[in-house]
């Protein structure tokens, strides 16, 4: 009989490879820049990645009627940004007076479900020594490890449907942003070289459960019971670390 995880599992691998209508992302597939960390992942018995995103820099659209608030994406890329096509996306916008925009970049962000407590607990210590200080598990009906950082950028470029900043200011804010995305690729890059510690670092967490002093180990009803307990949870409760 398979496990809740491997149905999981085999499920989140069909979708992945006949995207179309399972993949909610706006791109419809994975990023490029992330497609060979995410089948490495994949490929590992005891992990599958959920929902992942390489990076990107974008413009953000936020227009204020009177019942609701509308926003669109008239700018993004998931590789380095240009400024000529930044500018040529901003020009292109009719903005009315109750509009707003932003200039954004974020950063790489990847879920991954985990088999166990002692799998997730690995992965979070070996994307923190990649780079990934926001890293942390997601402990509920399933276990989760959110692989992510503090690369972030945020800035407002247009004020009630006025370009609020120079060209010059814009093209600080692409060159920042550049940088940014320089650091994020090299993180990516890390923690993809990383994983082939994994199976150390799990194998190390499992000797110090080991028991010691003569101490007897939990039996398999008592493990048991504490992961029904976890399963039993009805909200998701974040752990990060706080470094």
């Amino acid at each position: 009989m398979t496990s809740a995880f491997d149905r999981s599992k085999k499920r989140i691998l069909i979708a992945l490879s006949n995207p179309g209508p399972h993949d909610n992302s706006k791109k419809g597939g994975l990023d490029i820049p992330i497609y060979d960390l995410v089948q490495k992942i994949n490929s590992l018995n005891d992990f599958v990645t959920t929902s992942s995103c390489s990076g990107r820099t974008a413009v953000f659209t936020e227009t204020k009627g009177l019942e609701k608030q509308s926003g669109q994406w008239i700018y993004v890329t998931h590789d380095r940004p240009n400024f000529q096509e930044l500018m040529t996306s901003i020009r292109n916008q009719t903005l009315s007076d109750n509009t707003g925009a932003f200039f954004k970049f974020e950063p790489f962000i990847l879920h991954v479900q985990c088999r166990g407590l002692t799998e997730a607990r690995s992965l979070t210590q070996v994307a923190l020594a990649s780079g990934f200080k926001n890293s942390g598990m997601v402990i509920g009906k399933k276990i989760l490890v959110a692989v992510r950082c503090t690369l972030k950028l945020e800035v407002p470029i247009v004020h009630q449907g006025e370009l609020i900043v120079s060209e010059k200011y814009l093209s600080i804010l692409v060159d920042q942003a550049n940088h940014m995305f320089d650091e994020n690729l090299a993180r990516i890059q890390r923690f993809e070289g990383n994983l082939d510690t994994l199976s150390e670092v799990i194998e190390s967490h499992k000797n110090e459960q080991k028991p010691r002093d003569g101490r007897h180990p939990r039996n398999k009803k008592d493990e048991q019971v504490e992961r029904d307990e976890c399963d039993d949870v009805d909200n998701e409760r974040l752990v990060l670390n706080d470094t």
